[in-house]
């Protein structure tokens, strides 16, 4: 029973990281774009040199974006009801130059 337990939290944090490693890649992908910490939207598809910048950027932050993950993981909060997951990731997001809108369609 409790190697099953262990396993299944084994597996969940795995998944959570696999989550909040998506979710920063593609809003580091946002920031990688030019204009994107002006609220502007990328045209087109990225470059070689683009690709190469995002690939460095998430090498260099993979410490960081885990922690996070393990930090939101450990909050182990109710889904739909993350509020402090929630404002974690807000709060990287507006550090990394985003506008967040929080609260939409009544989700934290």
């Amino acid at each position: 029973m409790f190697r099953t337990r262990l396993l299944h939290l084994s597996v969940a944090a795995a998944t959570a990281r696999r989550r909040l490693s998506a979710i920063l890649a593609v809003a580091s992908a946002a920031l990688a774009a030019p204009g994107a910490a002006a609220g502007q939207t990328a045209t087109g598809p990225a470059g070689a040199k683009d690709k190469a910048f995002l690939d460095r950027h998430v090498l260099e932050h993979a410490g960081e974006y885990e922690a996070l993950a393990m930090r939101i993981w450990d909050l182990a909060e109710v889904g739909y009801q993350e509020r402090e997951s929630s404002r974690l990731l807000q709060e990287r997001l507006r550090t990394a130059g985003f506008r967040v809108e929080a609260g939409v369609a009544g989700i934290p």
